[in-house]
Formats: C-alpha cells, sequence, structure tokens
C-alpha cells in the first residue's frame, strides 16, 4: 500500500532573495504548490540563506525584520502564500549567537515580578531569548506561524509565543459565531470587532488554538514560559535556577 508524501518547502533561494526576480519566481512556486497543494503541509522560510546571499547575520539583538533586503523578501512571501488562509507561512530559523550585548534588553521587568519569576527573565535574556521573543511576536504580527529551532530550550519559547491567548480567543470565537451578520460587535477586552474584515482573523486564530492551545482566562504568558522552561528542563537534564510559578 502506498504512503502519502509530504512537502515543507523551503525558499531560501537567489531568485527569491533578488527584487528583479522575486516575484515571477514567487508565482512560478505558487503554481507548483497549487498543483499539489494536499501534500503542502507549509511553506518555510529560509532567513539564513537569504541573509547569506548579501553577507548579512543578524546578531543577538537583531530580529530577521530588521534587515530590510530579508523583510521585503519575507513581506512578498507572506503576500503569495499566506493570503486568504492559502498556506501556512512558518518563521526563519532563530540562531543562538552568544556574544557581548550592546542594546538593552527586550523584556519588561514588571510582567515577571508580578509572578516572582525574575530569575527566569534574567536567564533568557542571558541565554538570548528575549530577541527570540521578539522575532516570534513579529512573525506572528506579519503572519507567519511556527518557527525552525536548534536548541530543545526554544521550542517551549515558541510554543508559548504560539498559543492562542484568552482575550484573542474569546474574540475569535464570538467573531465566528457571528458568521454572516454585518457591522461590528463589542469585544469584552476593550476593542471592537469587526465582522467582514476580522473574518479571516478568526478563523487563522482558531486554527492556532488547535495546533498551540489556548492559554488559560486569567493566566499569564510569564507562567506559560516558566512552565514550558521547567518541563524542557525535566525532559533533557538541563541546569534551571528556581521559578515560583502562580497557579
Amino acid at each position: 500500500m502506498s504512503r502519502p508524501t509530504y512537502a515543507m518547502p523551503i525558499l531560501e533561494t537567489p531568485e527569491i532573495a533578488y527584487v528583479e526576480s522575486r516575484r515571477a519566481a514567487l508565482a512560478d512556486l505558487a503554481a507548483v504548490f497549487d498543483d499539489h497543494r494536499e501534500s503542502v503541509l507549509c511553506v518555510r522560510i529560509g532567513g539564513t540563506d537569504l541573509s547569506g546571499l548579501f553577507g548579512l547575520r543578524r546578531d543577538r539583538d537583531t530580529t530577521v525584520w530588521d534587515i530590510a533586503v530579508v523583510r521585503d523578501a519575507l513581506s512578498d512571501i507572506v503576500n503569495q502564500f499566506a493570503r486568504g488562509g492559502r498556506y501556512v507561512v512558518t518563521g526563519a530559523v532563530w540562531e543562538h549567537i552568544p556574544g557581548a550585548r550592546l542594546f538593552k534588553p527586550q523584556l519588561r521587568e514588571s510582567p515577571f515580578l508580578e509572578q516572582h519569576a525574575g530569575s527566569l527573565r534574567r536567564r533568557m535574556i542571558d541565554d538570548d531569548v528575549d530577541a527570540l521573543l521578539r522575532e516570534i511576536s513579529l512573525d506572528r504580527s506579519n503572519g507567519l506561524h511556527g518557527k525552525t529551532v536548534i536548541h530543545p530550550t526554544h521550542v517551549s519559547v515558541v510554543n508559548s509565543l504560539l498559543a492562542v491567548g484568552w482575550d484573542e480567543y474569546d474574540d475569535a470565537c464570538a467573531i465566528r459565531d457571528a458568521r454572516g451578520a454585518g457591522g461590528a460587535i463589542a469585544s469584552a477586552h476593550g476593542r471592537m470587532n469587526e465582522l467582514g474584515p476580522h473574518a479571516l482573523w478568526a478563523e487563522q486564530v482558531l486554527a492556532r488554538a488547535t495546533a498551540f492551545g489556548v492559554v488559560r482566562e486569567g493566566a499569564s504568558l510569564v507562567e506559560l514560559l516558566a512552565l514550558g522552561q521547567r518541563a524542557v528542563a525535566a525532559e533533557y537534564g538541563l541546569a534551571m535556577s528556581s521559578v515560583k510559578v502562580v497557579s
């Protein structure tokens, strides 16, 4: 009996990096992928290779979205493949490069202090995870879901950031339940839910919730990060500082 074959094409070639050939190359690839749509699990971006074509490499303070020529390519890839929920497009691999730090950390203190998790914040900064958190947040804001990682401690960070917050889940359900209605409805979370423009957003949030779960009401991202880091430590025998998690 034959088994299905699945693909995860990686976009990282010069034809995609260079502006004069990019759009034609993406259109050609889209035609090929569409012919095999049921076999394409996701479209992955090779951020390291795209950067390398220009002799660039992001450091511990820089996200892939800060590299202008790569950012432009990412934008066109999302435009071609993610429109209308056509394909899942995943983020570029995160490179953990230890070294001297030039800029201040990207994690605020107050959320960690509220959860008595100051040591967790310090460790994440030391391990460059604060920049990873920032990059995942930018990935998500720009339509990328999922990420390639190079170290087991990054897995829980990616999963935590891609888990659906209670507020956005509640809004997505409200928009889904009002499907077919026009206009807008008030969100219980201090924003407007416009039923037409936000319909696809709601659909994608609910799909992400199925894959990554939903953070329970009242829980914080810091709690989720702390639990994830503890689980990784237990699984891989990594040394971890004591972190209090409020249940």
